[in-house]
């Protein structure tokens, strides 16, 4: 495995968080390790398009070293068109274990589901406290839609505003749309106050 570094929020943000995906290194938690001593506020993983499942006994060293410092682990729980994509492996059941494992671990699934995996992602985060899901790439609007089986401003309190900047273009306009859809309160929590609870040593 090898780590990088990626930004997270918006230009001008001085922090970031590190990116592992398969290398030739054999210590993800050395890895891990040095950029979170860099100041990376998180560790995302991109098993659809590096090829592995997040279940992979190999990445849990990693996790125990996110564990241990607070820093929450963040997943790509969706599907991609990227060829080449081996989407079978954003499925979130293979995340169940690693919550199991690792109690004291927020997981955050990036993308919410997006694609075959919306029930899933979001019974998931109901059903644990540590489980959170991101909503970048998802279309404010078709949230009702997307997450029809729950009630929205219940699952919202389990949910982190994501740009996926700048990929998506609008990231004033989807706030606010997003804000649209709840109340103000569970609004604020999921444009702000979930982050600050969820990623190291974020400014309020």
């Amino acid at each position: 495995m090898c780590c990088r570094s990626s930004s997270t929020t918006r230009p001008g943000s001085a922090r970031s968080r590190t990116s592992t995906r398969t290398c030739t290194s054999r210590s993800p938690p050395r890895c891990a390790g040095k950029q979170l001593a860099l100041g990376a506020a998180a560790l995302k993983l991109h098993p659809v398009h590096g090829g592995f499942r997040c279940d992979d006994a190999a990445l849990y060293p990693a996790y125990r070293v996110l564990e241990e410092q607070g820093v929450p682990l963040v997943v790509h729980c969706g599907t991609s068109t990227f060829p080449g994509s081996a989407n079978e492996n954003a499925d979130p059941a293979f995340l169940i274990p690693v919550v199991r494992d690792f109690p004291g671990l927020n997981v955050v699934l990036a993308h919410g589901g997006r694609g075959w995996w919306y029930d899933a992602a979001a019974f998931l985060a109901l059903s644990n406290e540590t489980v959170w899901l991101e909503l970048s790439g998802l279309p404010p609007k078709r949230l009702p839609e997307y997450y029809a089986r729950f009630d929205l401003a219940r699952l919202a309190r389990k949910c982190v505003f994501g740009t996926d900047w700048p990929g998506v273009p609008g990231t004033a306009a989807n706030a606010r749309a997003v804000a649209g859809l709840l109340p103000d309160e569970v609004a604020a929590a999921v444009l702000a106050g979930n982050a600050t609870r969820v990623y190291a040593g974020l400014p309020l």
